[in-house]
């Protein structure tokens, strides 16, 4: 019994190492895998769904409105906050990329992972090879509350019920926009343009605005066409006193969808500082469908099937102690960790690169990024655009996978010297210095700036 004990472990330990070494080689074969760098057509799946809600069931807590103030009790419906999914894949082999907006005023890192955890197994259900998934916010000011800020002072204002259909919602968006194009599969051509438009309001000196309207316009054989516009602007046009919950302008982008024949997708862009709408809800989505559909205004750009993709992780240095407060209070759930900081901590974050075609690059930033800092229209700041190449152009999609608040220039960068962060500075104009009270710190910027600087090295090397 002894020896064939012996015989049968050292044919175990055989068998055991070929396997090993046999997943080593296919290891290895598919490090070294060729793929085209750009294939034949581009493959393009959307999905939507509505978060239910329902103010009459508040055995999760109170629904508030988030954006504006604290204690805002949602007291009626007037339109639903949606989910929607926006699949692409460049047919080259190496996979899609999946991303998701929420209507929304935002949602920390952790909360977004958990999203990505739960719509991960539904992209590998159907087959698919997944590259990425990219949550975004669309910073919407008439929804349900999503970071925990604007309940009643001091207390999380999330309701747990509603973070969970909104997750359910997020799955069944992703599902519909995965499996869609395979069930009737026809190629899709995707082209990019940008258009001026004059609905935007920038209340933060110097009045400094991105004032274009981003399309990328998708069309599909035998499918409904898409458009994703990408705007700098808050959704925040039905304004403070406002408490029915909305998907506010964005959500009108959705319903008119019919009248244009697309499907519609809202991405905010360089947002911060703050850029608001000239004017009210109707004026504001009309505005960007007007601007973005203008056919007479410019020539599209084709882009090719073929995604470059990097990210990093990153550390935000938090020296904004109201905000180290609401998380240890539980208020908010970002993730810190410790760091060289005011506070000791820092944000523990992320940033990615795309570029679509070699010629579209899409910086997707975790926060409310100025326009300065984004595109060069300051002649003192080294802004996100001098890292693009030559010729090409260039997206920003702010609130991408977390919301850490306002990313500002640190040479405006001014608090309280009594009440840092908690008292809103007035500077020698007489203008309030809002937007820091709502900033990790004035060194935000200079940390994002230097990890897309050695992201655009990785792409650079393709």
């Amino acid at each position: 019994m002894r020896s064939e004990s012996k015989r049968f472990k050292a044919s175990y330990f055989k068998a055991l190492m070929s396997a090993v070494l046999l997943a080593a080689v296919m290891a290895a074969a598919s490090c070294g895998e060729a793929y085209p760098d750009v294939g034949e057509s581009w493959t393009v799946g959307f999905g939507e769904s509505e978060i239910f809600l329902d103010l009459s069931d508040d055995s999760g807590g109170e629904y508030y409105i988030a954006g504006f103030r604290n204690g805002n009790k949602a007291t009626g419906i007037l339109d639903s906050q949606t989910v929607r999914a926006l699949w692409l894949d460049d047919n080259t082999g190496r996979g899609g990329v999946l991303f998701i907006t929420v209507d929304c005023v935002g949602l920390s890192d952790t909360d977004c992972e958990a999203i990505k955890e739960a719509v991960r197994p539904v992209v590998s259900s159907g087959g698919r090879k997944l590259r990425d998934v990219f949550v975004i916010s669309t910073h919407d000011h008439a929804g349900v509350d999503t970071l925990g800020m604007w309940g009643e002072i001091g207390i999380c204002g999330k309701n747990p019920r509603f973070m969970q259909e909104l997750t359910i919602s997020a799955v069944t968006a992703a599902s519909n926009a995965v499996i869609e194009p395979y069930a009737d599969i026809g190629e899709a051509e995707l082209t990019y343009k940008k258009t001026f438009a004059s609905c935007f309001r920038d209340s933060r000196p110097p009045e400094l605005t991105d004032s274009y309207v981003y399309r990328i316009a998708i069309n599909r054989e035998g499918l409904g066409n898409i458009s994703v516009f990408n705007v700098g602007i808050h959704a925040e046009s039905l304004g403070g006193d406002n408490s029915l919950v909305s998907a506010d302008f964005p959500g009108a982008l959705y319903r008119m969808y019919p009248a244009y024949g697309d499907l519609t997708i809202f991405v905010p862009g360089t947002l911060g500082g703050l850029i608001a709408p000239k004017e009210g809800y109707d004026s504001a989505w009309k505005a960007i469908a007007d601007a973005g559909y203008a056919d007479n205004i410019g020539d599209p750009v084709g882009i090719a099937p073929s995604i470059e993709l990097a990210s990093a992780d990153i550390t935000i240095p938090l020296d904004n102690p109201i905000f180290a407060v609401l998380k240890t209070l539980g208020v908010i759930n970002h993730k810190t960790v410790r760091c060289d900081s005011e506070t000791g901590l820092g944000i523990r974050t992320r940033v990615s690169w795309l570029r679509l075609g070699g010629r579209l690059d899409i910086m997707l930033v975790p926060g409310e990024l100025t326009p300065e800092l984004g595109y060069s229209l300051d002649p003192d700041i080294t802004a996100l655009e001098t890292l693009i190449p030559d010729g090409n152009d260039l997206l920003i999609f702010s609130l991408a996978d977390d919301e850490i608040g306002y990313i500002l220039p640190e040479k405006d960068f001014m608090v309280d010297r009594d009440l840092p962060y908690l008292t809103e500075y007035i500077d020698d104009t007489g203008e309030k210095h809002y937007e820091e009270t709502n900033s990790p710190g004035p060194k935000t910027y200079k940390v994002i700036f230097e990890a897309f600087r050695k992201l655009s090295e990785k792409l650079d090397k393709h």
